[in-house]
């Protein structure tokens, strides 16, 4: 095709049409965001580097001293083993001498990754039920999150949010409220949020652990709801005492305790535990008068917006849903994870927890939701995912991994009882991971793959953490996005061309040349693009065009109009 032929520019335009979404629906797109972190394919780190050849699962799970709180898991092979609880995939615990203990890293809940490999977990503090809590790398301190290079497999400490440390459980083990998750947003310059059960904030980390500033949803989020009028704060400060009485931890108020976090579209979503199936806010809580019985006070998601540098945007804040006002979601248990999926579906994970000074408890009350609609119509199907073998076994962990299920994709929920029982005549009782089909219905251990946390028949009740996935490849997929400015025939130079990554609202600003030529590159392959054209002269009638980058684009033409709205 000639350069500026009919045919060609028809071309581009199916091109652009193909991948074109509506601005009232433009969402993340699911994909595999981090790359595999080096030491798994480093025979000098990992001596089994030769299994780890494709994608990987990062797992948490409570565990003794010597023992292991993180493990990564070779899956693979996870397409030739649907339903069979005996598959043992490899699995790596950190190098030799430096090993993922629970001694060093305490017992660990929410985890994370970012685009280069490093893993970020959280220190579950008394989310389990027993066992050692905190980590000798962060000086024994419960909220704490550690960091693990995606080089050297090396752990360290990363921070320690605020904690009372000096709350110690009944077997006088340290054990402070903890952190409930940790998420990234995988941006260059990297955003870290993780949520704190002790003071209730959403804290927002840099990469080199730096603090750079907070949320508190019980002071800055429910009074300045947009769409909920009329909710009361609630302060860390004034905790009522018949409250602090019935408490060993140290955690925050029911209301105002943020566990899970998760980045999409420029905004930050959380979910806000407020009770539990058998256990809800009593009267005295919060003081005199305070009705703890209306829709307000239930299990719900919220979020905030996010500035261009990932900073809070206090003025947007929402509350997405409340459960109760989800029909069919029929769980009264906090909502512990939150990913999000093509054309903007929500997943969520709940685990079964018990309100007050202990945390855990309350098992095969976990439950994998998927809600679709968007804001304001958020509607819910729980049958799609059924999680262990009462469908409510989930664990509260969520991940998902575009490349499973031959590339349909693979929903991994943690969670418990996922197999019981005798399977090719040997016990296969499996307390780990399911991946089920995202692209299938009704989905339920026996169209689903198995993967046992330790791989043995040993029961692990309440035992099981957070997941995440990494991609395949240890190196980022990156492309290119160019084109050129036109006004007719004629090159438009110092335009300004601004490209716009939707997902963690990453700018980049570029002039045109002297031919009217742009160029972007380093762009995140998967991710879905706003391109923006501003040029004095020439206001355009199609200055915004939004796509999914699959691979490298090029001669994405922009044809702008004169001042009056001539085209040349």
């Amino acid at each position: 095709m000639k350069k500026n032929s009919p045919q060609r520019k028809y071309f581009y335009a199916v091109l652009l049409t193909a991948v074109l979404f509506s601005t009232n629906t433009l969402s993340f797109f699911a994909q595999c965001r981090s790359v595999k972190p080096g030491y798994l394919t480093n025979p000098a780190i990992n001596p089994n580097a030769n299994n780890f050849t494709g994608t990987i699962l990062i797992g948490t799970v409570e565990a003794d001293a010597s023992e292991f709180p993180l493990q990564a898991i070779a899956i693979n092979n996870q397409d030739a083993n649907v339903f069979n609880p005996l598959w043992n995939p490899p699995k790596y615990n950190g190098p030799l001498g430096n090993q993922w203990t629970s001694a060093a890293l305490g017992n660990l809940f929410g985890v994370t990754l970012d685009r280069a490999g490093n893993i970020y977990a959280a220190s579950a503090g008394s989310i389990f039920a027993d066992g050692t809590t905190s980590g000798s790398l962060s000086g024994n301190h419960s909220g704490a999150i550690y960091r693990i290079d995606a080089n050297t497999g090396l752990a360290s400490s990363f921070i320690n949010l605020t904690q009372d440390d000096a709350n110690q459980s009944a077997d006088n083990v340290l054990q402070g409220p903890g952190l409930g998750d940790v998420t990234t947003d995988y941006a260059t310059p990297l955003n870290i949020y993780a949520s704190n059960f002790e003071d209730g904030r959403i804290y927002r980390l840099d990469a080199n652990a730096n603090i750079l500033g907070s949320y508190d949803h019980g002071i800055q989020g429910r009074p300045n709801a947009a769409n909920v009028a009329g909710l009361e704060a609630i302060s860390d400060t004034n905790q009522n005492q018949s409250y602090l009485n019935q408490i060993s931890t140290g955690i925050t108020l029911p209301g105002r305790r943020v566990w899970a976090t998760e980045v999409n579209n420029g905004r930050l979503y959380y979910s806000v535990w407020w009770e539990t199936g058998s256990d809800q806010p009593q009267n005295g809580w919060y003081g005199a008068g305070v009705n703890i019985n209306d829709e307000s006070r239930k299990n719900e998601v919220w979020s905030v917006g996010l500035n261009a540098d990932g900073s809070f945007n206090n003025a947007s804040v929402r509350r997405e849903f409340s459960m109760s006002a989800v029909s069919g979601t029929g769980s009264l248990e906090p909502i512990t994870d939150i990913i999000f999926m093509p054309n903007g579906r929500m997943i969520i994970a709940t685990r079964g927890m018990a309100l007050n000074g202990g945390l855990f408890g309350n098992f095969h009350k976990g439950l994998v939701i998927e809600l679709s609609g968007g804001y304001p119509n958020w509607t819910a199907n729980r049958t799609k995912f059924a999680v262990g073998q009462n469908g409510n076994d989930g664990s509260g962990g969520l991940a998902f991994d575009p490349t499973g299920n031959l590339g349909g994709g693979r929903i991994w929920a943690t969670g418990e009882s996922l197999f019981l029982g005798s399977y090719n005549n040997q016990q296969a009782d499996t307390f780990g991971y399911q991946g089920m089909n995202d692209n299938g219905t009704n989905q339920n251990p026996s169209t689903s793959v198995l993967v046992d946390s330790n791989a043995t028949s040993d029961q692990e009740k309440g035992s099981i953490g957070d997941v995440d996935i990494t991609c395949g490849v240890t190196t980022a997929a990156s492309a290119t996005v160019s084109g050129r400015v036109l006004f007719g025939q004629e090159a438009v130079s110092r335009a300004n061309v601004t490209i716009q990554n939707t997902r963690t609202n990453e700018t980049k600003i570029v002039q045109t040349n002297s031919f009217g030529n742009f160029v972007f590159g380093e762009l995140a392959v998967g991710d879905s693009y706003v391109v923006t054209v501003n040029a004095k002269k020439y206001p355009s009638t199609n200055q915004t065009r939004f796509f999914q980058l699959n691979d490298s684009i090029g001669d994405l033409e922009f044809q702008l109009n004169d001042a009056a709205g001539r085209k040349r």
